[in-house]
């Protein structure tokens, strides 16, 4: 089985983080992939935060009244990696990465995230496509080292404003291993909700986040929705 190892920040040892390349995909712990990745957090927010305040200043109310909520998607995904390439561009160990329609954020510490507007189910909107698929399989991308791969996901409110921020680890093509939420009041927080559990209990993590564990969720042989952009 193939492992991947990403850096602790907290610590000079090197964490290895479980997941297997396998069929079966093994849990990767949200506490260090908290810890890794933490300086990045409140940036990823504000990103998100950014690119739909660019779809509601920059198209007019006719133009919003026209387009479909996959419209709206694509927009504030093509903003949101306006955005994401000039972060990289000044950001030591980041670098934007394209593989066809799938843009990334590729992080040093062993991290590939993409952005996607999620549905009710916290899973992301679009079609599963083959690279699609590989990348919520945590299966290698062509040209890319190994990484764990992360989505980086939004909702929306009945007012079309942007509700949530959330940090996902994927384990399949319809089911999620954790989600985090990253909180506008302390963006570099998290709440972390893990779907290995089915309790409801809450647990202090050093860096501050929450955990809330709930049900594991698996919806591998629906089909995603097609409010989203079309491509990964």
């Amino acid at each position: 089985m193939n492992l991947h190892k990403i850096i602790d920040k907290g610590s000079s040892l090197e964490s290895t983080v479980l997941i297997g390349l396998d069929e079966l995909v093994m849990e990767i712990h949200q506490s260090q992939v908290h810890r890794a990745l933490e300086s990045y957090l409140q940036s990823l927010r504000v990103m998100v935060g950014q690119a739909v305040a660019d779809y509601g200043a920059l198209y007019s109310p006719l133009l919003r009244s026209i387009h479909t909520s996959r419209t709206k998607a694509s927009a504030v995904h093509d903003h949101f990696f306006h955005h994401a390439r000039n972060y990289a561009e000044k950001t030591p160990g980041v670098r934007f990465e394209q593989l066809r329609k799938l843009c990334m954020l590729h992080f040093s510490e062993g991290f590939i995230i993409r952005f996607k507007k999620m549905d009710k189910d916290l899973l992301p909107s679009g079609h599963l496509t083959d690279q699609v698929v590989k990348f919520r399989t945590q299966q290698a991308l062509e040209g890319l080292p190994e990484s764990v791969h992360l989505d980086l996901g939004y909702e929306e409110d009945m007012l079309g404003n942007l509700q949530s921020v959330y940090l996902i680890c994927p384990s399949g093509p319809r089911s999620n291993m954790w989600v985090s939420e990253l909180n506008d009041e302390a963006p570099a927080t998290t709440t972390v909700v893990s779907l290995f559990e089915a309790s409801n209990t809450i647990i202090e993590e050093p860096a501050g986040a929450i955990i809330a564990t709930k049900a594991k969720q698996d919806k591998r042989n629906e089909t995603q929705s097609g409010n989203g952009d079309s491509g990964a």
